[in-house]
């Protein structure tokens, strides 16, 4: 077995025991003046609602780009929570999660967009 098969293999069973068995690790909390990097094309970002209230939402290269995230006991949406950016603008306007609600934002765009809270 030549090295290179071996460095593919390993390569492989590693990305195997990532998708199949590690955690990946807790998203940061929401809280105010918090912002992700800018995402490309598929990029991904997260963010944990922890506390009750109301959150601004907006993209900071287009501000324009703005969505309400409201958090409250009792909400029927709570675990994780996809939202699309696409089109200049988030798939939801306002939506409604449980504390401990983690939103998934994937930017389906092949501008940069990010994820900022005021």
């Amino acid at each position: 077995m030549s090295s290179k098969k071996f460095g593919l293999m390993l390569s492989a069973g590693i990305l195997m025991l990532g998708a199949c068995g590690e955690e990946t690790p807790e998203a940061p909390e929401a809280e105010s003046g918090a912002a992700s990097e800018l995402l490309s094309n598929g990029d991904k970002t997260s963010f944990v609602f922890k506390e009750e209230g109301e959150y601004s939402i907006f993209c900071e290269p287009h501000p324009i780009m703005e969505m309400t995230v409201i958090v409250e006991e009792g909400a029927d949406q709570s675990g994780e929570v996809a939202i699309d950016i696409a089109n200049y603008a988030f798939s939801e306007n306002n939506i409604t999660v449980a504390p401990g609600t983690t939103i998934v934002w994937t930017n389906k765009e092949q501008l940069e967009h990010n994820v900022s809270i005021k």
